[in-house]
């Protein structure tokens, strides 16, 4: 079991005001997620080893977020200050109810008000302009003025991601031609989108309001990229079509043909952290979740019908 640094509990307890106690919770990019307990009341805690350049992107991403209107924790207290000479960085926000969102039940009734509501906090959300395609600051990696420059750094990925899944030479070849077409596909700036859109980051509570937590992915993008997200990990096609139609995009037939574009290059990215964390799978696992990669990949660069 991990347990949250001394040094953390300590600044924590002082930013609450009460000393706190801590246990894990299940989520969370880093594995260092805690739930923070005094006084009757509850935070989540999240800490990682400086310069925690995940954790400083979430709480600046989750900031604007819930300025714009976002239903999104409140941070309440962090030790993110660069040059403090702390071994970790932390932040504490408010513990939000809630249930994780249910892919596998999205076509049932009872869901239909949660995707709405998850429709209209997407919306205010794509609303907020950033300078670049990427990731936010801090930013490890380059980032692209234009969304056409963002995806000629993706296709690079589609040779070696059809050779881990051991795809056909025909497929690596129809992956890349349908590469070549998408940076003509969305004009836009970019836009703060979510990053990995789905289940475990989508709390559900009571009236089916829900609560956007975890950032720490969050990414300047087509916002197409967070509704392809959210449908890869939604089997029910109507339910696909309910959170399409609350969106209510500008221009429908394109705006679907984004998200396809995407979902593409979800795909190939999962892939990739599959088999750069094969570590955190078990065999049969990640077997299974290749296979899948590659039966999305041939349908969906095959032209059938997503």
């Amino acid at each position: 079991m991990i347990a949250i640094s001394p040094a953390v509990a300590a600044a924590v307890s002082r930013a609450l005001g009460a000393p706190a106690e801590f246990r894990p919770l299940a989520g969370g990019t880093n594995r260092r997620t805690f739930l923070a307990e005094a006084g009757g009341a509850r935070w989540v805690v999240r800490s990682d080893p400086a310069p925690a350049i995940s954790l400083q992107r979430a709480v600046a991403a989750q900031a604007r977020a819930r300025a714009a209107g976002v239903r999104a924790p409140r941070t309440i207290a962090h030790g993110l200050a660069e040059g403090a000479g702390e071994p970790h960085f932390w932040c504490a926000e408010d513990w939000c109810p809630g249930e994780p969102f249910d892919h596998l039940g999205a076509g049932a009734p009872a869901a239909r008000a949660a995707i709405r509501d998850l429709a209209r906090q997407l919306r205010r959300l794509h609303a907020i302009e950033v300078d670049a395609f990427g990731d936010l600051p801090p930013r490890p990696y380059p980032v692209y003025p234009t969304f056409g420059g963002w995806v000629a750094n993706k296709r690079r990925r589609v040779g070696p991601a059809i050779e881990i899944v051991g795809g056909s030479a025909e497929l690596a070849g129809a992956v890349g031609q349908a590469y070549a077409q998408f940076g003509a596909l969305y004009s836009g700036g970019p836009r703060l989108c979510k990053g990995d859109c789905a289940g475990d980051n989508l709390l559900v509570a009571a009236g089916q309001r829900v609560t956007i937590i975890d950032w720490e992915w969050a990414q300047g993008l087509d916002p197409a990229a967070d509704i392809a997200y959210w449908c890869r990990a939604t089997p029910d096609p109507a339910a696909r079509a309910l959170l399409l139609a609350a969106y209510a995009p500008d221009d429908p037939p394109a705006f679907r043909r984004r998200v396809r574009a995407h979902e593409i290059i979800q795909a190939v990215e999962t892939i990739h952290v599959l088999d750069e964390h094969r570590h955190a799978f078990g065999a049969a696992d990640r077997a299974a979740r290749l296979s899948a990669e590659l039966a999305a990949l041939t349908r969906l660069a095959g032209g059938a019908p997503a």
